[in-house]
């Protein structure tokens, strides 16, 4: 539900003027929908397989919402985890049944926040589970085991620290807007 403002975002009534390619008008969004994992994975299938669409964004919610209710790191979060996995399973599974699809799809992989063991919340500064993410990158265009330090200079590996903001940065969850951008050969957003 978080991610609604997207989706009103692109619409037909806010949508900005096509400015590249063939005019598709305001709305930039062709499947929107916040459902359960199992329906969200059921479309990306189907998306993928349509051999139309050029980019999904897709939020498996199941590992937030355990973490946020039950605690990061239980039981109950871990069997979102593995149901998550399950479902990111499917979609490589598609991948791999459609060659051509192997070809011209990257899958990019990040979290907006961590958790540390047993807690709800997910604040305290000093704590690396709160702020340690994941940020994988996966298939066309993305060199196979290949660090995303040396592919970006300008960023700086925190180790185990966390950098303050004005100092060189690391690779954050929010670099994934340029890097589909990238792949999909527009421009950066600035700054």
């Amino acid at each position: 539900d978080k991610f609604r403002y997207l989706m009103r975002s692109w619409d037909a009534q806010r949508g900005g003027q096509d400015r590249t390619g063939v005019d598709n008008g305001r709305d930039k969004v062709d499947i929107d929908a916040v459902d359960d994992d199992s329906t969200i994975v059921a479309a990306t299938v189907k998306a993928l397989n349509d051999a139309a669409t050029d980019l999904i964004f897709l939020h498996l919610r199941a590992p937030d919402s355990a973490g946020h209710s039950k605690g990061w790191l239980g039981a109950d979060y871990m069997r979102a985890v593995r149901s998550v996995d399950q479902h990111l399973g499917s979609i490589l599974d598609t991948l791999d049944q459609n060659p051509s699809l192997k070809e011209r799809v990257t899958i990019l992989v990040t979290a907006d926040h961590g958790g540390p063991e047993g807690r709800r919340s997910h604040s305290a500064k000093e704590l690396a589970a709160d702020y340690t993410i994941p940020f994988i990158a996966w298939g066309n265009g993305v060199a196979s085991g290949a660090d995303l330090y040396k592919l970006n200079a300008g960023r700086q590996d925190p180790g185990r620290s966390r950098p303050a903001y004005d100092s060189s940065q690391p690779i954050r969850n929010m670099d994934l807007a340029n890097t589909a951008l990238s792949l999909l050969g527009l421009d950066p957003i600035p700054g």
